[in-house]
């Protein structure tokens, strides 16, 4: 089974020029099984969603958003885990493109059964000695490791699985 759990669209502005149909199609031909599009809003969430079911893939969706903590604000995906999540997706969406809201624990609390966390590993949020935080915030949450050739991310993710061990992430 292949998965991409973190890809970025078109839709996300000076960030990706991968077309939501080049992607599918290309997903396609390696026999992916799954892709979730992680951009900064939710317009390619049905362009996605059609493209998808149309080779037979399973669509996941996930949405990239500010989150403040401790002072900073930091970048954390939410993904869907059902309808509602969704929904709420669509709603972060809307907030935060167009009135600049950045989400907090408490907004976040409220939702968290119907949404998965995931934070990629080149976060910053991840480098605090204290992970607990985010684990009374979220209830779980997953480590999406980054994979590339540079000696400071191999040493940052060594780091981080000592640190999900230590908390049973």
């Amino acid at each position: 089974m292949i998965n991409s759990l973190y890809i970025r669209s078109s839709y996300s502005l000076l960030e990706s020029l991968v077309k939501v149909d080049e992607l599918v199609s290309y997903a396609k031909e390696l026999n992916y099984e799954t892709l979730a599009l992680v951009d900064f809003n939710m317009h390619g969430a049905m362009s996605f969603y059609r493209a998808m079911k149309a080779k037979g893939l399973k669509a996941v969706f996930a949405l990239e958003i500010p989150y403040a903590y401790g002072g900073k604000t930091y970048h954390i995906a939410l993904y869907a885990k059902n309808n509602s999540g969704l929904r709420h997706l669509y709603r972060f969406s809307s907030l935060v493109n167009s009135q600049d809201v950045i989400i907090d624990k408490d907004i976040l609390k409220e939702m968290r059964d119907d949404l998965l966390l995931i934070i990629r590993s080149d976060s910053n949020l991840l480098h605090f000695e204290d992970m607990g935080h985010l684990i009374d915030e979220f209830g779980s949450f997953y480590i999406g490791l980054v994979h590339n050739d540079y000696l400071i991310q191999k040493e940052s993710n060594q780091k981080l699985k000592i640190k999900a061990k230590e908390y049973g992430i």
